[in-house]
């Protein structure tokens, strides 16, 4: 390799560099920024100037963007199938989402399926979305749906189905005991109406 190959070749690796720091400082920019929100007042000024009829500022929306996506990424740990499907709201505009998996299958919904009892199925949500919580997967991410038979792929199948939507006004507190975390749902609605988030109906199933 040549003087002048060597010499681009270690331009390209500076721009790499300098664009993965880029790219982290936006990310710690946003992830602070999440932060933030969650732990201030802010959300409950939005959900006042929504309640007044006002519109939120770019800024707001923006923060509650990367809010949305900090808890999406931060979910991971907590959630992993909530996490995905409300990654899902970013990534896809199909109207039905199917998630083949068991984790959903929850103690009460195992009761259910056990005695035969199919419909609507639902959580407190307060109680059921914390991390003891044996509910907690099932709960945070089909609360509430209804709980059917269905053929999936020609195959019959158990499934969960429900709107994945932010469309409910309502408030969720997460107890981690060294802080409570509050998330406004109503907020993120703000951005489905701006189609920045896609809602669509969330089909969870396992084959029989």
């Amino acid at each position: 390799m040549g003087n002048h190959q060597k010499i681009i070749v270690m331009k390209k690796s500076v721009y790499v560099k300098k664009g993965i720091v880029a790219l982290l400082v936006i990310l710690g920019i946003a992830l602070l920024n999440s932060a933030y929100w969650l732990f201030s007042d802010k959300q409950d000024r939005c959900v006042e100037k929504i309640n007044s009829g006002k519109n939120l500022s770019v800024y707001e929306l923006a923060s509650l963007a990367t809010l949305h996506m900090g808890i999406c990424t931060v979910g991971w740990l907590y959630c992993p199938l909530a996490a995905e499907a409300n990654m899902k709201m970013w990534t896809t505009r199909k109207d039905t989402v199917y998630i083949e998996s068991r984790s959903w299958v929850s103690p009460k919904i195992r009761k259910r399926i056990r005695n035969n009892e199919w419909g609507k199925v639902a959580w407190d949500g307060n109680e059921a979305y914390q991390p003891s919580s044996p509910e907690k997967t099932a709960a945070l991410t089909l609360n509430w749906c209804m709980l059917k038979k269905m053929t999936i792929k020609d195959k019959p199948c158990v499934a969960a189905v429900c709107d994945y939507t932010w469309e409910k006004p309502s408030k969720t507190q997460f107890h981690l005991g060294f802080a409570t975390i509050r998330v406004y749902e109503q907020l993120f609605y703000e951005l489905e109406k701006r189609h920045v988030l896609h809602k669509f109906k969330l089909v969870c199933y396992y084959e029989e």
